[in-house]
């Protein structure tokens, strides 16, 4: 059997931080230890948290991107072919 731990966290906030109770025990049986302790204050964890959310859900859902429709032509002035010699060339320089 592996062990089981649960940090049963209390009532706080990220300015004053927060109660916490660690309990120890193997896995399908009761707790043998538990050790209260306290996580410190950090009011940066709160901002840290909503730019990850924010950037969590922009990973689940990206933007948009426009993609040109098939009928649009390119600009004249790009270049939509090269030959080998042109690619040769422009590996010497």
């Amino acid at each position: 059997m592996g062990k089981l731990v649960v940090i049963k966290i209390g009532s706080g906030s990220f300015e004053q931080g927060f109660p916490v109770t660690l309990y120890i025990g193997e896995d399908g049986a009761n707790f043998h230890t538990s050790l209260d302790g306290n996580l410190p204050p950090n009011p940066e964890i709160d901002c840290l948290y909503t730019i990850w959310q924010s950037e969590y859900r922009n990973f689940l859902n990206p933007p948009k991107v426009e993609r040109p429709s098939l009928g649009k032509k390119p600009p004249t002035q790009q270049r939509t072919s090269y030959s080998v010699a042109d690619v040769n060339e422009k590996a010497e320089d």
